[in-house]
């Protein structure tokens, strides 16, 4: 079974050789490493120019952002089963081996495996499956629907990012990316492929290292004083999210309730920041104060977001 390999680079000189390193060299030889340079305007064409390999294939387009270089990508695809890796990220040499072993073996529709999260000085700081997790989600084998979305909208769990997860090519050439939606693209794309899907297996080897950039976009909202309305984009993001998928379980209610309270006290705390104000704050807020009571009693929402939720009635 052939693995399509779908990496977006912007401006990826510092990282890419690493990164590439780590993907020519899995224990799984079968892929095909789709590389698309959305517009770098740095030495990250050279260097890619320069790697001779047969599997690599080069995809030069302006540049257009992420989603935009990943629907480039879909449209390449050739394999039976597809990951994403970012450019700054690294792969333990089985990651492909053990994902394909787990797809084809359970004959599932998706496999995620655990991560670890590394810093600019080699050092993980964070990492799942941790000591204690507070979805069960620490032992190795099938999920159901409901775990797999909440595990993908709370903190520091399976993660609604695209990285960690192995997909079926013939329902992901059907699907793309909301240009529009600068943060939080990956969790709707993951829920246009889960509805059209059943069975989810997790592997709790961690197999996938990311690496914390401190210039990338989650970054740049902590750091920078004017605030961008692109941001927005991630409350908006789960407003199409909510028309997408919806499921009455108890574990899913407390999940969304979650990521809609963590996103608007960031989004809401920076507009303050930074003076600004629309329609969409007035939203996120009177979302916070309808909620506050339900947050309280969230297993999901921790002491300190429960504190700061709930004097949000109180301004």
């Amino acid at each position: 079974m052939k693995v399509s390999v779908i990496i977006p680079v912007y401006n990826a000189e510092k990282f890419l050789l690493k990164n590439l390193g780590s993907v020519l060299k899995q224990t799984y030889p079968d892929i095909e490493v789709i590389i698309i340079n959305d517009g770098s305007t740095d030495d990250t064409l050279k260097i890619i120019q320069s790697i001779e390999d047969d599997r690599l294939i080069l995809v030069n387009q302006e540049n257009g952002g992420v989603s935009a270089a990943r629907n480039e990508g879909i449209r390449h695809i050739t394999g039976d089963y597809v990951v994403f890796v970012d450019a700054d990220d690294c792969l333990e040499a089985t990651y492909i081996e053990e994902l394909v072993k787990a797809i084809i073996t359970y004959k599932c529709d998706m496999v995620c495996c655990g991560y670890t999260y590394t810093d600019t000085q080699g050092k993980i700081v964070a990492a799942f499956p941790g000591k204690s997790d507070t979805l069960k989600l620490g032992v190795q084998g099938f999920i159901s629907r409901e775990e797999l979305m909440a595990g993908m909208l709370c903190h520091g769990l399976l993660s609604s990012s695209l990285w960690n997860k192995m997909f079926r090519s013939d329902i992901i050439k059907n699907l793309s990316f909301d240009t529009d939606i600068s943060i939080g693209e990956d969790l709707l794309f993951l829920a246009q492929y889960i509805i059209k899907t059943n069975s989810y297996y997790f592997i709790q080897n961690k197999l996938y290292n990311y690496f914390i950039n401190p210039h990338g976009a989650m970054k740049n909202i902590v750091s920078n004083t004017k605030f961008n309305s692109k941001w927005i984009s991630e409350w908006e993001a789960i407003r199409i999210f909510e028309s997408i998928y919806t499921n009455d379980s108890q574990m899913f209610r407390n999940a969304l309730n979650y990521k809609k309270i963590v996103v608007s006290n960031k989004i809401l705390s920076k507009a303050k920041k930074c003076g600004y104000w629309d329609e969409n704050c007035e939203q996120m807020l009177l979302y916070i104060k309808s909620k506050r009571m339900k947050t309280l009693g969230n297993p999901f929402v921790d002491f300190k977001l429960k504190m700061k939720t709930f004097t949000y009635f109180l301004r």
